[in-house]
């Protein structure tokens, strides 16, 4: 039975001196495989997509911190207001007591029934002592 040999792979030293090995395969006979070129392009666009997600997060931080400045001080204002109203209503409650306590018919009851002042009489003489 007759069966057909496969041919051998062709190698790149098709030439090379099996029996002489100190001999180089010739450089015409092959062509080393050509590099493939790597694509800058899509480098640069990672590059750029990074500095752009960076640029985000940049300008995403810096909003929430502006806004938090800005929650805070209006806090401090409402809490400055519901104290200026605080202090308002005391204000108004001591001007009312200093009118009440100032007033003459509170003091001439005091001096009467607590300090046991009167009324001068008709004809009341201060005598000092030596003719002072």
């Amino acid at each position: 039975m007759l069966v057909a040999k496969e041919k051998p792979k062709q190698i790149a030293f098709q030439n090379y001196n099996f029996r002489n090995k100190h001999v180089p395969p010739s450089t015409r006979e092959f062509e080393l495989p050509a590099k493939r070129k790597r694509k800058q392009s899509g480098y640069r666009e990672g590059l750029l997509f990074c500095g752009l997600i960076f640029c985000l997060i940049i300008i995403s931080v810096s909003l929430i911190s502006q806004y938090s400045r800005v929650l805070a001080v209006n806090f401090k204002i409402n809490q400055v207001g519901r104290e200026i109203s605080q202090l308002k209503e005391e204000q108004e409650h001591l001007t009312i007591e200093v009118k009440r306590l100032a007033s003459l018919d509170r003091i001439e009851t005091i001096a009467r029934d607590d300090l046991g002042l009167q009324y001068s009489k008709d004809k009341q003489w201060l005598v000092s002592a030596r003719g002072e």
